[in-house]
């Protein structure tokens, strides 16, 4: 949870480096949610508005996050761009966001999986 708070906190941040584990874990809390709302809309629980704004309000997140997971796999802003087109664009965006970090400083920033001793 703490992970998908955190994504939210930085919605409009897209520097630095995300870890797999982070990302991972705020993308199946979000998917989670996502289908929750989907499942209340679809029983008629919610009203459709509902899951729009839930959507609309938590694409930054999700957009920055996978920015700043590409970030650690080395791969720049238009990995993401790349992931728009059909199939092929798909895989390769996958690719980047299934790929273990670098395990050193790189042109994004320190290693997040470092702990920093003060």
């Amino acid at each position: 949870m703490v992970e998908y708070l955190n994504a939210l906190k930085y919605s409009f941040w897209l520097q630095g480096r995300l870890t797999r584990r982070g990302f991972w874990r705020f993308l199946f809390i979000h998917t989670a949610i996502t289908l929750l709302l989907a499942y209340g809309v679809a029983v008629h629980w919610l009203s459709d508005m509902t899951l729009l704004s839930y959507t609309v309000m938590t694409l930054p997140a999700t957009f920055s996050s996978s920015c700043r997971r590409l970030h650690d796999s080395g791969y720049s802003l238009g990995w993401v761009m790349i992931g728009f087109i059909p199939i092929l664009g798909t895989f390769f965006l996958l690719y980047g966001l299934l790929k273990q970090g670098q395990p050193y400083h790189n042109r994004f920033g320190p290693n997040p999986r470092v702990w920093k001793d003060n």
